[in-house]
């Protein structure tokens, strides 16, 4: 419903951030069609470790269905 709105309402992207240990996330996101963008370095900051992937990014093109 979210990609379907956002391209009625002209958005060409939809982006989607999860904790980099959350794999069920990932799968989720995956299945529905996003694709890793990039990820994220000190994203969260609850880690308390430097320099540590905590998170992926993800992005949808909404006119790619």
């Amino acid at each position: 419903e979210l990609i379907k709105q956002s391209k009625e309402h002209g958005a060409r992207t939809v982006w989607a951030i999860t904790r980099a240990e959350n794999f069920i996330a990932q799968q989720f996101y995956e299945g529905l069609g996003f694709r890793v963008v990039a990820p994220l370095r000190n994203f969260y900051q609850d880690t308390g470790l430097p320099n540590t992937i905590d998170a992926v990014m993800y992005g949808f093109d909404v006119f790619k269905e």
